[in-house]
């Protein structure tokens, strides 16, 4: 699972750029860190308004920090 590697990384004092290429949107992920400025997701997918979960639409661009 790639939520458990990038904290792995990030346990370590890493910065993470994470790139999903995938018909779906990398969902998932993008909630996990959503709130931080130390992962970067960039996920290259259908629209979701065609396809499930519905979201990764360009405005999603994290909160807080994130």
């Amino acid at each position: 699972d790639p939520v458990i590697v990038i904290l792995w990384l990030l346990s370590r004092g890493k910065r993470v750029a994470y790139i999903d290429i995938d018909a779906h949107h990398g969902d998932g992920v993008q909630r996990a860190f959503y709130e931080t400025n130390r992962v970067m997701t960039i996920s290259l997918h259908e629209s979701g308004n065609f396809l499930f979960p519905g979201s990764g639409f360009e405005g999603e661009m994290g909160e807080g920090e994130g």
